[in-house]
């Protein structure tokens, strides 16, 4: 098959990549620049320099008979000091221009989206990142009815090997330096999703039904405190059961926020955080079972493993 990536060179996308070139696939991946992509030099890999806000940078390669794109490239997360017009540009107009540009002339579009998409977790939250999510399925769907075959995959967060700007390696850096305080009172269930098993469903969309969003959650409900007490122990470091009042964590924020807002930096903490490690969220796998026959594998702890082996390897821990 010749398939088309955006966000090839992401976390996800960079997994993703190297398994559709292990089943001998033609992949063209989106890029800004030249990049040291793994397999660089595979004759199957092609990159495609262009920018996913530039459709003119990129159509040109629905003339190679492109079978399916995976649309992965976004402006990931709630970025501090990002509006929503800079999300609106990035993760909705670019998804209309790129389901503009593929009409007509390929057959299948799956689209990466997020659990934030879900209404009422950015309405809660009032955040853009999941509003514009939502607002860019609502664009794909739309485009079903005009002859192109849609699947829309909402993962959890996302955790394994590769993983360098999510939330697990900071979870496990600050419980590494026995810096991690509970916020909350820590029995929160926290969606996650083991990279391998996210990349499974992806490949697995590429026959299953057409239709409505289906969440990608791995296969336990695991509360925070749960995930840090596993770390700690994988890590070999004592579980601290200290936990700090929401309340507390918020007016820290408000402050950090304010902080950052006067001296143009980062805050260490934000109102977002917070929500999101406080927030508790239950999801089921149970239409993506039907829609997509996406039966999530691995386990929390042996994801978690594997993920701290490759940490440790390349100078994360």
């Amino acid at each position: 098959m010749n398939i088309f990536i955006t966000g090839a060179t992401g976390f996800i996308g960079r997994h993703l990549t190297e398994k559709l070139l292990g089943e001998g696939n033609i992949v063209y991946i989106l890029s800004r620049k030249k990049t040291d992509f793994p397999k660089a030099g595979s004759e199957k890999l092609i990159p495609v320099i262009g920018d996913i806000n530039k459709k003119n940078s990129y159509e040109f390669v629905f003339d190679n008979d492109i079978d399916t794109i995976y649309h992965l490239a976004a402006i990931p997360g709630q970025k501090w000091g990002l509006g929503r017009k800079d999300y609106y540009e990035t993760n909705v107009r670019a998804t209309s221009n790129l389901l503009e540009a593929c009409l007509g002339r390929v057959k299948r579009f799956i689209f990466a989206s997020s659990i934030n998409a879900i209404p009422e977790i950015f309405e809660k939250d009032r955040e853009d990142y999941g509003r514009s999510k939502r607002e860019a399925e609502k664009i794909v769907e739309s485009f079903q009815g005009k002859g192109l075959e849609t699947v829309i995959l909402r993962p959890a967060i996302v955790y394994g090997p590769g993983d360098t700007g999510g939330m697990m390696p900071k979870l496990l850096q600050l419980i590494k330096k026995k810096k991690f305080r509970l916020i909350g009172s820590g029995k929160n269930v926290v969606p996650l999703v083991y990279i391998d098993d996210l990349i499974e469903a992806l490949l697995l969309a590429q026959k299953g039904k057409s239709g409505s969003p289906c969440e990608i959650i791995g296969p336990e409900n695991i509360s925070l405190e749960k995930i840090a007490e596993t770390a700690s122990e994988l890590l070999g470091v004592p579980f601290s059961k200290t936990k700090i009042p929401v309340w507390i964590a918020r007016i820290a924020a408000f402050f950090s926020e304010n902080t950052a807002d006067l001296l143009k930096t980062q805050p260490l903490v934000t109102q977002h955080r917070v929500s999101m490690i406080t927030r508790h969220r239950i999801f089921s796998p149970e239409k993506a079972r039907c829609e997509i026959d996406y039966h999530p594998r691995t386990k929390f702890r042996d994801g978690l493993r594997e993920a701290i082996s490759w940490y440790k390897e390349n100078g994360y821990l």
